[in-house]
């Protein structure tokens, strides 16, 4: 099991999430063509009182605005598209000289009279020390519970990433997340991350392992492994073993992203939410969804 320590996550969320977040609304029409109107916000920074560079700007063909309000700057960007133009990148997250995550974002005409909105975004620096360590503690841990025999060794990495990937996603999103939770009740939190994690790791054996296993032995390792997860996150063992200033986490790891479609067919696919009355797709996160795999949003309307 990755070890948590989610008293920490939500100190580092309080820290680091809303210091800068973005914010996409995209309206497709039903030639093809789109309008998307981005707002980037960053705040003046606690110690030095200066405003983050933390996005790059994209280029003149966007019109541009700023407000300053309260101790926020948003910058307004808005820009129409032609059919098929595309990939665009518009958000650009970096940490100094390093860019460390990049968007890519179109919108494609399908088969059988279907539009779809697709974006990819992919960290490009990520802290490959941390992840190979939670990977090994994962797989080490693995291997205590598990039948012997029934993994490889690739089995098993496959298996780590798939549930590093997952457990973020619960954490931060864009899947139905515990942020807020984890603020307010970490110890609500952790009961509802322990309700998930063993339907996330059920899938993972199944689709990696299939037949190799019976359901009862799934059952078997997931109730040792939550059995781990009882013992390390809900028992008081939550102290940070570090302050944010020393954290390996920056401000880059956790802007927050949001991102809204509106297209002109009924949805007929999606990974986001639909709200039931305006019709929109939305997708919300921190952007270190994406450190552990491409993080991909997908919307697919019937004209």
């Amino acid at each position: 099991m990755i070890k948590l320590n989610l008293v920490w996550i939500a100190v580092l969320a309080f820290f680091l999430v809303g210091c800068s977040h973005s914010s996409s609304e995209v309206t497709v029409n039903a030639d093809g063509s789109w309008n998307r109107t981005l707002k980037l916000t960053v705040s003046k920074g606690m110690a030095d009182d200066k405003w983050s560079d933390i996005f790059a700007m994209p280029g003149a063909e966007w019109s541009k605005s700023e407000e300053i309000k309260d101790s926020e700057k948003i910058t307004t960007l808005k820009r129409s598209f032609k059919a098929g133009d595309g990939p665009v990148t518009d958000i650009i997250i970096r940490e100094k000289e390093t860019t460390k995550l990049k968007n890519f974002v179109m919108v494609r005409k399908l088969e059988g009279n279907r539009l779809e909105y697709y974006e990819k975004i992919i960290f490009l620096a990520p802290n490959e020390q941390k992840q190979q360590k939670e990977l090994g503690d994962y797989i080490t841990q693995m291997k205590k519970i598990m039948p012997a025999g029934i993994a490889t060794e690739d089995d098993y990495k496959a298996m780590a990433k798939k549930s590093g990937t997952a457990l973020i996603r619960i954490l931060v999103g864009p899947e139905d997340h515990l942020m807020g939770t984890l603020i307010l009740n970490p110890d609500g939190a952790a009961r509802r991350l322990r309700s998930k994690l063993g339907v996330i790791e059920n899938k993972v054996l199944a689709e990696q392992l299939g037949t190799k296993m019976t359901q009862e032995q799934r059952d078997d390792v997931i109730k040792k492994m939550l059995a781990t997860f009882d013992k390390e996150t809900m028992m008081g063992n939550n102290k940070p073993s570090a302050s944010p200033d020393q954290s390996s986490q920056s401000q880059a790891d956790f802007v927050g992203m949001s991102v809204a479609v509106k297209l002109p067919g009924k949805i007929i696919e999606t990974n986001g939410e639909i709200d039931g009355y305006t019709g929109e797709v939305f997708w919300d996160f921190a952007s270190n969804s994406a450190e552990s795999d491409v993080l991909e949003l997908r919307a697919i309307c019937q004209l």
